[in-house]
Parts: structure tokens; C-alpha cells; sequence
């Protein structure tokens, strides 16, 4: 039988009374580490830490992500900061003189981690979150699917890949000079009959009711103002079943990307993700994270998806 709320509190509270624990939690709440990274932290030996990490995701506290043959920890969010007391005891546990150790100890490890190029990154430049891992898990949520629109295209790296087995791709993007080279390229690949290109605004693009039944937002809602126009007009225009999917940042404190890149948004939270499209109108929507950049400061992506009812 599922555990009720209360029950569910009283074993989360109980299994944070160690205080190593509760250490480990704060951690996973500052950086995405793993566990030879830990014991490293904490001083502390790997079959203790592993145990504790057992115990944290048993109690469905910890998020665990696989990249090669590596696993990566990172806290739930969702889970930890679910209840006003757990929230509490975590603030507290942030105040505290260990917590202020660790977190040298964890910018440590953080800084001896390798620093060469993301041999995951898609296309000639360096984008945040722009991985083949993300791309591929976003792919797997598309199956099916035949009529798609992509939104923001950029180059258009990921537009000419999904061209080549949909049976038409509509590509939307703002910038003349952008569209034009992602043109190009679908030419010189033979592509053009499959995708029709068109200048538009993300929050209003120029396509139909019904015309796709995908809508797909790469790494798009981050450089908005107001990312949930993009999803309340993807929900406007899909039809019922219609599916909406999301690659996008989690949420970090890189503020230079503001300025530099020209973000409006430094990530979101999963939940906060999970609000947005819920609040567009989308059901069964479901926030999970799908990559991390090799290349610090490791930034997360998030896959995110819904349906149209």
C-alpha cells in the first residue's frame, strides 16, 4: 500500500536524523556528484556513503543520473523541499559550520574535475546544455511522431536530423540571417522539401491549429522573458493527444549568461518546469533530468513533456 503524506514525512525526517545524512543531502543540493566525489568531501569511507545514498534514494530524496559508466547524485527537489519541515531542517543544515567545510571541499572536487571541450556538444560552438545525451533522450520521447514544429531553431542541427524521419518538420526562428543559413544547410542536404521554413516569434509563431502534432522547444525557453507564452501557443495550436517536448536548463547561478549569451532565465527548477507547462494547459506532464555538460560549469539539462488534452 502507498505510504500517506504524514508517513511519508516521518520516514524522510527519520532517515535525515543521521547527520551524515543530512550532510549529504545539502551537498546534492549545490552540485550534481558522485559517489568516489563524496567520500573524497565528506572523509568518509565509499561503502558508508553509498549506504546513505541507498537510504536518501529509498526515501526518494535523491535523483541518480547515469552518464558511461559513471553515476551522478543530485537532490530532489521536488521530494526535499515537498514539506515546510524538511524544508526548515535543510535551511538549517546549510547554516550550519559543517555545511560551510563541505562546501569548500565540494568546490575542490568540483575544480579538479577535467575542464577539456564536451565531447558531447552539438554543432561548432559551445552552448550550454547543447549535448548529444540530451538530444538523444528528447529523441526517444518522439517516437511517433510525423508532423513536427521546432521552435528556435538556430543552425538548425537538430532541425536537419529530425527532417530526416519526419514526414514534415516546420522550423521557426527569428532571425533572418539564421533561418537563411539553416536553409542552406537543408539544401545542400537534400532536406528542403521535407521542412518549410518560417520567420516568427516563439510565443506566436506562424503555423495552424492542428498542423503538427509534436512541438518541440530545444534549449528555447531559457532566452525568453515570459517562457510560458511559448507553451500557451504550442497548446493553442496542437491538436487533442497533441504532445509538447522540452529540453531545457536546470536551474543555476551562472549569472554571465545573461550578459553574455543573452539569457533571461538562469534554469528552472524541475518543479518550476513542471508549473509552466501544467499551467499552459498540458496533462501528464513529466520533468526529468536528461544530461549534464562535461565542460564546467556542468550545466544540467532538463527534458520535459506533456499532452494536450
Amino acid at each position: 500500500m502507498a505510504l500517506q503524506p504524514m508517513e511519508t514525512l516521518i520516514r524522510r525526517l527519520r532517515a535525515l536524523a543521521d547527520p551524515m545524512r543530512l550532510r549529504i543531502l545539502h551537498l546534492l543540493g549545490l552540485e550534481e556528484v558522485t559517489v568516489t566525489e563524496l567520500t573524497r568531501i565528506l572523509n568518509c569511507g565509499q561503502s558508508r556513503v553509498s549506504g546513505h545514498l541507498g537510504r536518501l534514494a529509498e526515501e526518494g530524496l535523491v535523483v541518480i543520473r547515469r552518464e558511461g559508466r559513471f553515476q551522478y547524485y543530485s537532490r530532489s527537489e521536488d521530494a526535499a523541499l515537498a514539506d515546510p519541515a524538511l524544508a526548515a531542517l535543510l535551511t538549517q543544515a546549510a547554516a550550519t559550520e559543517a555545511a560551510e567545510v563541505d562546501g569548500d571541499a565540494l568546490r575542490e572536487a568540483v575544480a579538479a574535475r577535467p575542464t577539456g571541450p564536451p565531447p558531447g556538444s552539438l554543432g561548432r560552438d559551445y552552448l550550454p546544455g547543447r549535448t548529444w545525451e540530451g538530444f538523444a533522450r528528447a529523441l526517444l520521447a518522439m517516437r511517433g511522431a510525423r508532423r513536427i514544429a521546432d521552435l528556435g531553431i538556430g543552425r538548425g542541427d537538430i532541425t536537419l536530423l529530425l527532417a530526416e524521419g519526419a514526414e514534415h518538420l516546420i522550423a521557426v526562428d527569428d532571425d533572418a540571417d539564421t533561418l537563411a543559413e539553416a536553409r542552406r544547410r537543408a539544401e545542400d542536404a537534400g532536406l528542403q522539401d521535407r521542412i518549410s521554413f518560417r520567420s516568427g516569434d516563439v510565443a506566436n509563431p506562424p503555423i495552424e491549429v492542428g498542423e503538427v502534432d509534436l512541438w518541440l522547444l530545444s534549449q528555447v525557453l531559457h532566452l525568453l522573458g515570459d517562457p510560458g507564452s511559448a507553451l500557451s501557443a504550442a497548446h493553442a495550436r496542437l491538436p487533442s493527444g497533441g504532445r509538447v517536448i522540452v529540453l531545457d536548463l536546470l536551474a543555476h547561478q551562472e549569472a554571465w549568461v545573461q550578459s553574455r549569451l543573452g539569457h533571461h532565465q538562469t534554469g528552472f527548477t524541475e518543479s518550476a518546469l513542471r508549473a509552466l507547462l501544467s499551467d499552459a494547459g498540458f496533462q501528464d506532464v513529466n520533468v526529468r533530468r536528461a544530461a549534464r555538460d562535461r565542460k564546467p560549469p556542468h550545466f544540467v539539462t532538463l527534458l520535459a513533456t506533456g499532452t494536450r488534452p
